[in-house]
């Protein structure tokens, strides 16, 4: 059974599958479990963490964003909020959070 305190486990029940908050890039995953069963969604969680994909962690409330997720690339330095996007080629700032750089 999936573990619901787990990021990645839950990323894969709610969303049954990875795709990048950022670029929309969206993971690659083949199986001989069935689909929406319980063995896929622990394959598919495993998959993407052993790919580097980043799924945000509960907050100190213990509310988790079971919906978003970050491609290796995107995700290479951890959530957006902090400024881990890498440095636009056009210089644009990136160390603000990203709720603020697109206002």
């Amino acid at each position: 059974m999936s573990n619901m305190n787990d990021p990645f486990d839950a990323h894969a029940v709610f969303a049954l599958e990875f795709e990048c908050a950022v670029c929309s890039q969206r993971s690659v995953f083949e199986t001989s479990h069935a689909f929406a069963s319980d063995k896929y969604f622990e394959a598919l969680a495993e998959e993407a963490r052993n790919s580097g994909w980043f799924c945000p962690s509960a907050d100190s409330a213990g509310k988790m964003d079971v919906m978003t997720c970050y491609c290796p690339m995107c995700g290479v330095d951890g959530p957006p909020s902090v400024g881990r996007l890498d440095s636009p080629s056009d210089g644009a700032e990136t160390s603000r959070p990203m709720t603020q750089r697109f206002q």
